[in-house]
């Protein structure tokens, strides 16, 4: 190492650190959203038709918070988008290595739109802060 040299890591490596822990984040927090519905349905405390809707809600809230979560490593907008996107790619995967399903028809669209979406809503949240005026 060099004596004098600023070390940081580069933009770009922060910036794919700080996708990809947001998209484990929301992808993370999905599953504990889903397996509390599942309990719930179970239970009987929620109707078996509001299934399709809480997949969809448990998305938006995931990418949502996995997007304020890639915020803290960078600080731009396309960071909540991107880590949304990742999100999206992560279900999609998912659902094609353990469930061997491909998304049929319209039925995915919705979670895969909700989790892209909660993202964005994070990368709305990025706006550079406030310089001081100097005199």
């Amino acid at each position: 190492m060099v004596k004098g040299k600023d070390t940081a890591q580069p933009a770009a490596a922060r910036a794919a650190l700080g996708v990809s822990a947001g998209a484990g984040i929301a992808l993370a927090l999905s599953l504990v959203i889903l397996a509390g519905a599942a309990a719930g349905i179970s239970a009987g405390w929620m109707a078996e038709e509001w299934g399709s809707r809480i997949v969809a809600a448990a998305a938006l809230v995931g990418g949502l918070a996995g997007g304020l979560c890639a915020l803290r490593w960078q600080r731009h907008p396309l960071m909540g988008l991107g880590t949304g996107l990742l999100f999206c790619l992560l279900l999609l995967a998912l659902g094609l290595v353990l469930l061997d399903a491909r998304p049929q028809g319209a039925g995915a669209l919705p979670v895969l739109l909700a989790a892209v979406v909660g993202g964005g809503l994070a990368g709305l949240t990025a706006r550079p802060r406030k310089k001081r005026k100097r005199r």
